[in-house]
């Protein structure tokens, strides 16, 4: 027979808190994205001429990335963070997005000028490589976000992005529908 003397009892789970990133560190990563490339407007000459050529995006390993989420509709935009992993042995992407600010201007010309509110919200994305492996990547992104004293503002769309820069530093994408919801992404290699 085996005694217990007391003390406390432990399991080799342990217990992860989710990280709290601040709007200042979230206006920081799409500054570092924007030193790499010029802009943070996805549908603008400068990215357009960074894009990687479908050659050099290789067909094995993995790659990690972090930086920006924008969503919203007609009326509302939110900023949050996001983590990105990209699959190139299956041409896959997929990512989550939490730590979400309201914007207090949905017209972002200047994420120096971003203020705005914490709320909650969430976004999730998967996206495939073209099937005629062109640096083209599409598929959905699903989310939803509740502004103050708003009801919720649900997200379902699609959209389409390319790896960015000639080692792959970045990816940019963005999604639209035919109600005026939206999702992009901006993000930089870790």
């Amino acid at each position: 027979m085996t005694a217990c003397s007391g003390g406390s009892s432990s399991d080799d789970s342990t217990e992860t808190s989710p990280t709290v990133v601040s709007l200042d560190e979230l206006i920081d990563r799409g500054a570092t994205f924007e030193d790499l490339f010029g802009t943070i407007n996805v549908d603008s000459d400068e990215l357009a001429d960074a894009v990687t050529p479908a050659e050099d995006i290789p067909t094995s390993g993995s790659a990690t990335y972090t930086g920006i989420v924008f969503m919203g509709d007609m009326e509302f935009v939110a900023i949050g963070s996001t983590t990105m992993t990209a699959n190139f042995t299956d041409s896959s992407i997929s990512g989550s997005s939490d730590n979400f600010f309201l914007t207090d201007d949905p017209n972002i010309a200047d994420l120096a000028d971003v203020t705005g509110e914490r709320i909650d919200g969430s976004l999730t994305y998967e996206l495939d490589r073209a099937t005629d492996n062109s640096n083209l990547y599409t598929g959905q992104f699903v989310g939803a976000f509740t502004p103050t004293g708003e009801d919720e503002i649900n997200i379902d769309v699609p959209g389409g992005g390319a790896f960015l820069g000639e080692n792959l530093d970045g990816f940019a994408t963005e999604g639209f529908d035919d109600d005026g919801n939206f999702a992009g992404i901006l993000v930089t290699k870790d």
